[in-house]
């Protein structure tokens, strides 16, 4: 498996994990923006960024926090480990 197929696969398991949550949810399919993922219920918006290994640049960070305050997104990262996967806001 690729490391796109492994990046594709994780992200559809944190969409599902936030769709059974009550989000409605958009993928960024291939867009290189801020956000892989921008789920959404109600007035609560999130943009999430997939990191299988949890480790994000802070270039990536720095886009991720202007986006979040120029339109009101809360920005998370998620990534998995042996004990599933976690969400965090990036603050």
């Amino acid at each position: 498996m690729t490391q796109y197929q492994r990046g594709y696969r994780f992200e559809r398991e944190v969409r599902f994990k936030l769709m059974n949550d009550g989000y409605f949810v958009i993928r960024a399919a291939g867009s290189h923006g801020p956000f892989d993922l921008v789920a959404i219920r109600g007035f609560d918006v999130k943009g999430i960024q997939c990191k299988l290994n949890g480790k994000i640049a802070n270039e990536e960070i720095s886009k991720m926090k202007y986006y979040g305050e120029k339109y009101g997104i809360l920005p998370m990262l998620a990534w998995k480990d042996k004990e599933g996967i976690h969400l965090k806001v990036i603050d």
